[in-house]
C-alpha cells in the first residue's frame, strides 16, 4: 500500500494544533507538570506526531533533511516505550522552543504538496 505523505503531514499538523490548544491556558512549566490531564493529552499527541512521521515515505524524509524527523520519531519512542522516564521539562521546552518552527515547516511542506 502506498503511503500518503499528505495524510501523515495533516495528522502531524492536527496534533500540533491539539497540543497548542491543550497548553494555551498553561502559563508555566510547573503548571504543565502538575496537570495530569494536560500532560497526558500532550504526550498522546506527541506520540501521534512521531508515529505519523515514522510512516512518511523514506524518500520523502530524505528529501527534507532540515526537519528533525529522527528527533520527532525518537520522542514518540520514548513516550511509548519509556513512559515513566519521560522528561516533562524537555517536553515543555519542546512545546515552547521547537513546536512553532516545526509547525511552520510542516505547513510549508503541505503547501508545496497540495
Amino acid at each position: 500500500m502506498k503511503k500518503d505523505n499528505t495524510l501523515f503531514l495533516t495528522h502531524i499538523l492536527d496534533s500540533i494544533a491539539a497540543i497548542e490548544d491543550f497548553v494555551k491556558d498553561t502559563p508555566t512549566k510547573e503548571v504543565f507538570i502538575a496537570s495530569r490531564k494536560t500532560r497526558d493529552a500532550v504526550l498522546h499527541n506527541f506520540s501521534i506526531i512521531g508515529e505519523a512521521a515514522n510512516n512518511l515515505n523514506g524518500d520523502f524524509i530524505k528529501s527534507h533533511p532540515s526537519i528533525a524527523w529522527d528527533k520527532t520519531i525518537a520522542m514518540r519512542n520514548i513516550i511509548i516505550h519509556e513512559y515513566f522516564g519521560v522528561d516533562l521539562n524537555l517536553v515543555w521546552d519542546t512545546i515552547i522552543e521547537d513546536l512553532p518552527a516545526f509547525k511552520a515547516q510542516i505547513k510549508s511542506l503541505i503547501d508545496t504538496i497540495v
